[in-house]
């Protein structure tokens, strides 16, 4: 396929995370968005910094933060 460069990826959050995220330390906070932002946010492979679950969790990933 021609023309067709890397997709981006973006990150959305559940209302689930979002609350619990509230509740965290707002210094904790900024930490965990930065790396978020840096690391996953518009990159082209969120993969590359994460860890695969596996088991029943296998379809999630964890990063280390």
């Amino acid at each position: 396929m021609e023309g067709t460069g890397p997709v981006m990826y973006s990150v959305k959050t559940t209302s689930d995370f979002d609350k619990q995220f509230k509740k965290l330390d707002k210094s904790v906070q900024r930490i965990i968005s930065k790396w978020i932002s840096k690391h996953l946010d518009g990159c082209t492979d969120p993969r590359a910094t994460g860890k695969g679950l596996v088991a029943n969790l296998k379809g999630y990933w964890r990063y280390r933060i």
